[in-house]
């Protein structure tokens, strides 16, 4: 349902015309004057306002001054409504912004005739921009990875539908699809952050000084237990998003690595994450961090109970050497865990013990 909000000071007036409006099926919504008229605007962000010019507290002029300062309101067509019928105040009108100018005492036909041409041509605006915007949707379409295109495509729907069925959807259901476009676009936003953090990682390959640097960094084991302790915190955390809390074991011991604490972070989070994401909810996830036996290594391991790695995928992330196919889009995250391990000439491991149990373990050199 089409909502107006209708600002007038004479209260007979703002009567009459709120009358008329709901009459012919219209929502309305009223201010007494301009300094009202802006709050309601931008709480109930209205469909079109019809508005008086010569008001207490805020003139019409002020209105609608003050609304075209923010986007949510200043493109929402705006009809003055007034008794001055000078051209410097026609003109003064036009310059800020405003839609059409009717004068008083205005005939109800007129209104409406004015309010539709109004609505219908901010409909066709609106249809142009869609237009366009799913043009440029097509463009990105093809130009962006294939692992893109359908959480954008999920985004473009559900908001789709926000904009035309909100005013009838129930409060559980304007929640969950909210909740839908959230999720999928942290999701969007993970996979392009993935994406970004590859280029980087392969740029960064190939300076040698930069990566010596990097190599040179040691986290001891005093500086370790801190390290954990703050993986910890984000781990659960991780676990708690993923409504998994009881399921995480996390067993972090000190250990001195060679390795920047934001990269063996973000090695934490994308092999705690790729659990999550293949595992049964209620099964075990197990984190262990420190010396292997020998005590020639660091390892950062994660167990979990569920859907086994794909035979191909998993032979061409195991073991060392230079990996070549960054662009495999079903596993952008250990492609980022993959290209930081080689950065310090580590490995990656993926395995499959007994009862569909995996292992995916980063390796780093001591």
């Amino acid at each position: 349902m089409t909502r107006i909000l209708v600002i007038e000071d004479e209260e007979a007036i703002r009567d009459d015309i709120l009358d008329l409006l709901e009459a012919e099926g219209f929502e309305t919504t009223a201010a007494e004057n301009g300094a009202v008229g802006v709050t309601t605007a931008r709480l109930k962000l209205p469909d079109l306002i019809i508005c008086d010019i010569t008001m207490p507290v805020l003139d019409g002029y002020g209105v609608l001054e003050e609304l075209r300062k923010t986007p949510e309101t200043q493109l929402i067509p705006f009809i003055f409504l007034t008794a001055m019928v000078d051209k410097d105040h026609l003109r003064q009108g036009m310059n800020l912004g405003a839609d059409d100018y009717l004068t008083k005492p205005v005939d109800s036909d007129e209104l409406l005739r004015a309010i539709q041409t109004r609505l219908n041509k901010q409909a066709a605006i609106s249809e142009a921009n869609q237009k366009q915007f799913k043009e440029l949707l097509g463009k990105l379409s093809d130009s962006l990875p294939e692992e893109f295109v359908e959480p954008l495509s999920v985004i473009m729907m559900s908001s789709e539908i926000l904009i035309k069925h909100a005013d009838t959807m129930k409060a559980g259901q304007l929640e969950e699809l909210g909740q839908n476009i959230n999720r999928t676009a942290t999701r969007l936003n993970r996979m392009i952050q993935n994406r970004l953090l590859i280029s980087k990682l392969e740029l960064l390959a190939k300076e040698p000084a930069k990566v010596n640097l990097l190599r040179s960094l040691q986290i001891n084991e005093v500086t370790m237990a801190a390290v954990n302790g703050r993986f910890t915190t984000m781990l659960k955390e991780k676990a708690r998003q993923h409504h998994r809390m009881t399921d995480l074991d996390l067993q972090l011991n000190p250990a001195a690595v060679h390795i920047s604490e934001e990269h063996l972070k973000r090695i934490a989070e994308e092999l705690v994450e790729n659990a999550f994401k293949f595992s049964r909810a209620g099964s075990a996830i197990t984190v262990v961090s420190g010396y292997n036996q020998r005590r020639d290594r660091y390892i950062f391991a994660v167990y979990n109970y569920g859907k086994e790695f794909d035979r191909e995928i998993s032979t061409k992330f195991s073991g060392g050497g230079i990996f070549k196919d960054s662009d495999d889009a079903k596993c952008l995250g250990l492609t980022v865990v993959k290209r930081i391990l080689e950065l310090y000439n580590g490995d990656l491991i993926i395995d499959y013990l007994s009862g569909r149990q995996t292992v995916v373990a980063a390796r780093l050199p001591l």
